[in-house]
């Protein structure tokens, strides 16, 4: 609870002292957020069960934690995340790309970006069946989007994604596992702290030094 609450945007607390709870509760981030907690908790339990053999009472202890800790990038974990089966790890991987909500203490490309895409896709959707000259414009949180937010929005998630393929690709050319390797940038670049332990004094300077580069 304490990693979901850390990953609520930090102003919208300030919202809730001053005694405007229905802002609060009715907060879209808050909601996306806490939507996707829910189906990482769900997924990642269902997923420990079938392939890692995990009792079910077992699962739904460590499950919905590992599953919180990786969407709101906290680092904890109540299993050795090395012995996670290849499911698994590659399960928590979006999860963690995700993150938190923009203004909090977690990382990842924030929730608020992704509800822009999506809403953007269902907007394209929408157009699809419309006149040519229908005019449609986008709106979250009560305002329209302008074009400048929603590019840079897009181009925050491209470079994310292309700086997660850049620092993978020397793993891979070193020999170190596909997923491990992944896993481990995409960690770095989230700045989440969970490893597959690839992470390790033994790790060469120059995949440290990549590493670093991707927290910063």
């Amino acid at each position: 609870l304490i990693s979901f609450f850390g990953a609520v945007p930090l102003f919208v607390y300030y919202i809730f002292s001053r005694g405007d709870v229905r802002k609060f509760i009715s907060n879209q981030e808050i909601k996306g957020l806490a939507a996707a907690a829910v189906f990482a908790a769900m997924v990642t339990t269902m997923i420990l069960m079938a392939a890692d053999g995990l009792s079910p009472r077992q699962a739904l202890i460590d499950g919905p934690l590992l599953a919180l800790s990786a969407q709101t990038t906290t680092g904890f974990s109540t299993l050795s995340t090395p012995d996670l089966s290849a499911p698994a790890k590659f399960i928590l991987l979006p999860f963690m790309i995700i993150g938190g909500n923009v203004g909090s203490t977690a990382g990842g490309i924030k929730i608020l970006r992704l509800i822009v895409i999506l809403k953007m896709i269902k907007l394209l959707v929408i157009r699809s069946g419309l006149a040519p000259n229908a005019v449609v414009k986008p709106r979250l949180m009560g305002r329209r989007l302008d074009t400048v937010e929603i590019e840079t929005c897009f181009l925050i998630v491209f470079l994310f994604i292309l700086v997660i393929l850049l620092s993978w690709l020397p793993f891979i050319f070193m020999g170190y596992p596909l997923l491990d390797s992944l896993f481990e940038v995409v960690s770095a670049i989230c700045t989440v702290g969970l490893t597959t332990g690839v992470s390790s004094p033994s790790l060469p300077g120059f995949l440290k030094s990549i590493l670093c580069l991707d927290m910063l």
